[in-house]
């Protein structure tokens, strides 16, 4: 369960891998190309979520009545029945059959950290873990052990944010009638019936305190996985803890952590948690979404028989307010000596205009595609020799009720940051000035296109778990919930009314008259323990050369690897419905057609021993083995190599398993043989480069976030920590200079050759009698 002086701007390899592919294929399996694309790192970031108290200024919006669509010329999903009890309770229910005969109940509180009084910082988080120790009916551990025989359990859970709490149960069996009746009246306990026992106060209290202990180092994770949704509406990823301090210091949010302070916390008793739960858990506060396999009429009627009778307690409360937004030149600093570069995050904070509607889409689109011409800039900057910073990316969020916050983001070296926030201006000054070029906006348009055609084709095979946690969001943040198709083809018309010209004037609008809030997080050296002033003397007398967008981009141009791959095996395993082929280089693949998700595939491919091949003398060698996807390829600039693969759809990840390197796709099969290219070129023409291990470092932190910031991270380490015997492969990396310092490209690049280019020489067999042997020498 679930944390400077004002300046002024101008107005203006060969590795023995294992491939296993699911998805339509054709005719022919034994003639899918070998090996391929881009590996754009799909992670789950958590967020310490923060809060803000009663301040001075205008009131956030209400909890509103009306569903966004109602006061919207947007259309929403179709599929999708509304519905809103007399006690002021609204919910959603979505028909969705993915997976089958399974549903995903989420109830959402719009009360948070934000509403806490300065006396109960840290009750909100508090409240909502005393929800699974207690409930009416469901005593003691039976909240629990209810959820473990309705199945759900391992997918059950809850997390506070600053102005919203949210519970919800995925996966709910809805074959057994009972299940789905028991989920709803778990919810209904949570809305009205969690029970504030002292002994059960003070178990919570030392958990809490725990995770307190545990989310320290991870003041700059992102938002919950709920908020990042790809494709379904709202499409965002929420801001840092250090980038919201940054852009709403002028409130109390930057002091309003939902993990609360341990005065606080020591001070809570179950009165005390009682009259927080009273004043805000009440039904016109509450949206319940019910997103799978089921009868909508059926449900109806049972929400209604279930929540009609819930009431709230005494008056409704007065809604807190947050101040205004200020851009003042503000510059706040997060020292960590454990990162291993600095996150340096520039951005702007705007009230939100209005409801969402087609014009305000449009304008977003505007703002969206300047952002990604920008971007594009950037990565081109990144990539020049002797560049201050390795990565970078842009943010448009509305994560805040009522704003509207606008991020530059970029992982600078240590000691480099100044130079990375000029040259961040430097190009923000250049765009403002002299606008954008028809061919940025042309490759701009053709990704955004992408991304919503994609959106079409998966959209009857995307979770209900992830609907639901979109519908549940969007609601309270006032995003009509379109469909995949509406959204395509309203995009499409956007597009072809929309020019360079526009999308300058958006960016004028968004970023012209205002000045940055900077936040620095990582290895920042402070003089006498004060902040740094910022001054971007140098970005804004520079000389303004124009920008010269780069050549159209050529065909990718890794697509031979060599003779074709000879098959030595090629069998057909009937139980499991799957064809095995094996290559004269010891690599396998197996292939399993299924007709769940047309057109579509998913690929998965493990490489070699993973952690377990790491010497016990370097520790984090083997995350930094992990910098050469990110090194990008030989001979490409990060610019072309994006601009090659700008057609391949889809979702990618990497990551580095205890007993494997795993690479894993999801892409439409029309783009297999593109996939497998760029995924041979990565195996076999990395470009092992610095600014590829930088990035790496930075990944590894976020990866490891989660084992340190989270119940579930903690207790997933601990059960591995158990099961193998404490072997460090199977224990989250420490993140400390200790595991990092030392380990050069050079070093990286002799460990892989070593460790993983024999394998296929002599074959799969023999990698694996190599992997026994290291098994029974280190475990």
């Amino acid at each position: 369960m679930d944390p400077g002086g004002a300046v002024k701007r101008p107005t203006q390899i060969a590795f023995a891998p294992i491939l296993v592919a699911c998805g339509e294929f054709g005719d022919n399996p034994a003639r899918v190309p070998c090996l391929s694309p881009k590996l754009a790192l799909s992670l789950t970031l958590l967020l310490g979520f923060v809060g803000c108290s009663h301040v001075a200024g205008p009131a956030l919006p209400p909890p509103p009545e009306a569903f966004p669509h109602e006061v919207s010329d947007l259309k929403p999903d179709a599929a999708v029945q509304w519905g809103r009890l007399a006690n002021g309770l609204r919910y959603a229910i979505l028909p969705h059959a993915t997976p089958r005969q399974r549903a995903s109940v989420h109830l959402l509180v719009q009360a948070g950290s934000f509403h806490e009084r300065k006396s109960e910082l840290g009750y909100a988080h508090f409240v909502e873990h005393m929800a699974f120790r207690d409930l009416r009916d469901f005593p003691g551990d039976g909240v629990f052990a209810t959820l473990e025989k309705l199945g759900a359990g391992p997918h059950s859970s809850a997390n506070t944010g600053p102005f919203e709490t949210k519970y919800y149960f995925d996966h709910l069996p809805v074959n057994d009638a009972d299940s789905l009746i028991t989920g709803l009246k778990l919810m209904r306990a949570i809305a009205d019936g969690i029970v504030f026992k002292p002994e059960g106060v003070e178990r919570e209290r030392g958990v809490i305190l725990g995770e307190m202990r545990s989310r320290s180092a991870q003041l700059a994770g992102a938002g919950a996985r709920s908020d990042e949704l790809e494709f379904a509406p709202p499409r965002e990823t929420p801001p840092s803890w250090p980038e919201l301090g940054a852009l709403l210091a002028n409130t109390l949010l930057p002091r309003r952590s939902p993990i609360g302070e341990e005065k606080t916390l020591h001070g809570a008793t179950a009165p005390k948690l009682q009259t927080f739960y009273q004043r805000w858990y009440r039904p016109e506060r509450m949206i319940l979404v019910v997103v799978g396999d089921i009868d909508p009429a059926a449900l109806r009627t049972q929400i209604e028989a279930t929540f009609s009778t819930l009431a709230g307690r005494g008056r409704p409360p007065a809604t807190p307010t947050l101040a205004p937004p200020e851009n003042p030149g503000r510059l706040i600093v997060h020292p960590s000596d454990v990162e291993p570069a600095i996150q340096v995050s520039m951005g702007v904070a705007h009230l939100r205009p209005g409801p969402d509607t087609v014009a305000a889409r449009q304008r977003s689109l505007a703002q969206r595609l300047s952002l990604e011409m920008l971007a594009r800039r950037l990565e081109r900057a990144g990539d020049a020799p002797g560049a201050s910073f390795f990565s970078s990316s842009t943010l448009q969020s509305h994560y805040v009720p009522g704003r509207e916050l606008t991020l530059v983001r970029a992982g600078a070296r240590p000691g480099e940051w100044r130079k990375t926030t000029s040259v961040i201006d430097f190009e923000v000054r250049r765009a403002l000035m002299q606008g954008f070029t028809a061919s940025e906006f042309e490759f701009a348009a053709k990704k955004e296109s992408v991304h919503t055609s994609a959106a079409v084709r998966q959209a009857s095979h995307r979770p209900s778990s992830e609907l639901a946690a979109a519908l549940t969001v969007s609601i309270p943040r006032g995003v009509v919930f379109t469909s995949p198709s509406e959204d395509h083809s309203l995009t499409a018309t956007q597009l072809a009314a929309l020019d360079e010209m526009q999308c300058r004037i958006a960016f004028r609008a968004m970023l012209g008259p205002n000045e940055w809030s900077t936040s620095l997080y990582g290895p920042v050296e402070l003089a006498g323990g004060k902040p740094p002033d910022l001054d971007f003397k140098a970005s804004r007398t520079a000389e303004l050369i124009p920008y010269v967008p780069p050549t159209p981009p050529a065909p990718f141009p890794f697509t031979d690897f060599g003779p074709a791959g000879q098959v030595v095996k090629n069998e057909r395993v009937a139980a499991i419905d799957t064809d095995t082929l094996q290559f004269a280089n010891g690599v396998r693949l197996n292939l399993k057609q299924t007709p769940f998700e047309p057109g579509h595939l998913r690929i998965d491919i493990a490489l070699g021993g993973g952690r377990l091949l790491c010497p016990p003398d370097k520790p984090g060698l083997d995350w930094r083995s992990f910098a050469w996807p990110f090194g990008g390829l030989e001979g490409l600039t990060r610019e072309q190599q994006s601009a090659a693969l700008a057609d391949l759809e889809g979702g990618y990840s990497f990551a580095v398993q205890p007993t494997a390197l795993s690479i894993s796709g999801s892409i439409a099969a029309a783009h297999l043989p593109l996939f497998l290219q760029a995924t041979a070129a990565h195996l076999a023409r990395p470009a092992f480069t610095e600014e590829g291990a930088l990035r790496s470092l930075e990944v590894s932190r976020q990866s490891a976030a989660p084992f340190a910031s989270t119940a579930d991270g903690v207790a997933h380490a601990l059960i591995w920590h158990r099961m193998s015997s404490g072997h460090r492969a199977f224990l989250p990396p420490k993140l400390d200079k200790a595991n990092y310092e030392g380990r050069s490209v050079d070093l990286v690049k002799a460990f892989v050759d070593e460790e993983y280019r024999p394998f296929p020489v002599g074959g799969h067999d023999d990698m694996l009698d190599a992997l026994a042997r290291f098994l029974d020498e280190n475990l």
